[in-house]
C-alpha cells in the first residue's frame, strides 16, 4: 500500500480519519499478493514440496488471520493462548504447530489434548517435560514431535547443541520424532545458509534414521528478509537447492509487515536537534514499538512511519518520532522524513 487514499472512496477517507483514536489499516489484497510471491520464491529456490505456516505472534489481529486460513497451509503458535485463539478460528488442530523457547506444561497438554500437527521442542528439559506429560494422556494418542537444533550465533538460548541432538536422538524410541527445526533469522539469511542447513538436518535424519516416521519433514524459520528485498536479490534458479524432504516454512513479518498503516493523530511537535513529533498512540496501544529495521543485500533501512491526510505540499524535514508516552521504549522512528510544517492533527 504505498498510498491509502487510493484504496479508499471519498466517504470512507472522510469517515475513517474523523476517528481520534489510533487505529491499523491492512490491505488484505497486499498479504495475498505477498504470499504468492512468496510460494513462487520458494518454489524456484528449493526442489522440495514447500508448506508455509504464519506465526501467529508476528501479528495476532483476528481479521488477518481470518484472511490467513483459507489461503495459508498452517499456523505456529508459541503459546496456549495462540492455540486457543486459532481453533476458536476454526483452524483444525492438525493445521498448528507450536514452538519457541519457553512452553509451560499447560501449553503441552493442550496441545497434546487438541492433536496439534506438531510441537517443536527446545531443550532437553522440554523433551523430558514433554514425555512426561504425553505418558499421563494415553488416551489421545501420539503428537508429532520435532528438535530444534541451534544455530551457532543463537549461544545456548535458542534450541538444542548439535550434540544435544544427537544425544537424544540415540536414546530415541523408534519413529518418535516428525522431523527437525532449526530457525535462520532474519539477519542471516540467505540461499547459501538455507542448503547448509538443510543439508545439517537431513544428515542428522539419515544417521538416526529408525529415530523417525516415514514421511519425514523439515521445519524451518528461515526468517526472509523484507519482500523488497528479495525481489531484487538475482539468483539462478536453475540450480535449486537439493532436499531429500520436504520442507515447512514458518514466515511472520515478511509476509505482514508491508501490508498496512498504523494512524495516530498528531498531538505536539517539539524542536530540537531533531525536531520530536508525539502522536496519540505507542507502546500503550502497540503492545511493542512499530520499528521494523531489516537488511538484507542493501543497507540497513528503517520503515514503518509514513505521513498521510491531507495534501501535503512544501519541505520535508527529519524528525523523531514517538507515543504519548514518549520514553525511549516508545519510539516509533528515530528518522522519519516528514513535512517541515507538520502540526497537531494535521490530515484529521
Amino acid at each position: 500500500m504505498s498510498d491509502i487514499r487510493s484504496h479508499l472512496s471519498a466517504k470512507q477517507w472522510k469517515t475513517l480519519f474523523s476517528h481520534e483514536k489510533p487505529f491499523f489499516l491492512y490491505d488484505f489484497g497486499k498479504i495475498r499478493s505477498n504470499l504468492s510471491f512468496i510460494r513462487s520464491y520458494l518454489k524456484g529456490l528449493i526442489d522440495q514440496k514447500c508448506s508455509i505456516y504464519f506465526s501467529t505472534k508476528s501479528n495476532p489481529n483476528n481479521f488477518l488471520l481470518k484472511c490467513l486460513i483459507p489461503i495459508i497451509d498452517g499456523f505456529d503458535t508459541s503459546s496456549e493462548i495462540e492455540m486457543r485463539m486459532m481453533r476458536n478460528l476454526g483452524v483444525e488442530a492438525p493445521r498448528l504447530s507450536l514452538s519457541g523457547p519457553g512452553k509451560p506444561n499447560e501449553a503441552y497438554d493442550f496441545a497434546i489434548g487438541q492433536g496439534v500437527g506438531c510441537i517443536h521442542l527446545d531443550s532437553i528439559s522440554e523433551y523430558e517435560a514433554f514425555r512426561s506429560l504425553q505418558g499421563k494422556r494415553p488416551d489421545q494418542g501420539g503428537v508429532g514431535v520435532t528438535l530444534r537444533l541451534q544455530l551457532d550465533s543463537d549461544e545456548t538460548k535458542l534450541g538444542l547443541s548439535l550434540e544435544e541432538v544427537r544425544s537424544v536422538l540415540k536414546m530415541a524410541a523408534r519413529r518418535q520424532f516428525y522431523g527437525l527445526h532449526t530457525y535462520l533469522g532474519r539477519e542471516s539469511f540467505s540461499g547459501e545458509a538455507l542448503s547448509i542447513h538443510i543439508d545439517l538436518l537431513s544428515r542428522l535424519i539419515s544417521e538416526f534414521r529408525d529415530a523417525f516416521v516415514k514421511d519425514v519433514k523439515l521445519y524451518i524459520g528461515p526468517g526472509l528478509p523484507s519482500l523488497k528485498a528479495l525481489k531484487k536479490d538475482i539468483r539462478d534458479f536453475s540450480n535449486p537447492i537439493r532436499s531429500p524432504h520436504p520442507v515447512t516454512f514458518e514466515l511472520g513479518r515478511s509476509l505482514v509487515s508491508d501490508i498496512g498503516f498504523y494512524a495516530a493523530q498528531v498531538l505536539s511537535v517539539k524542536p530540537g536537534r531533531v525536531p520530536t513529533v508525539i502522536l496519540n498512540g505507542g507502546v500503550h496501544h502497540l503492545g511493542s514499538p512499530l520499528l521494523s529495521v531489516y537488511s538484507a543485500g542493501e543497507a540497513a533501512r528503517v520503515q514503518g512511519i509514513t505521513a498521510q491526510g491531507t495534501k501535503i505540499e512544501g519541505e520535508m524535514a527529519e524528525f523523531a518520532v514517538y507515543g504519548s508516552l514518549c520514553l525511549s521504549h516508545d519510539c516509533l522512528h528515530p528518522k522519519a522524513t516528514l513535512p517541515r510544517g507538520i502540526k497537531r492533527a494535521i490530515g484529521f
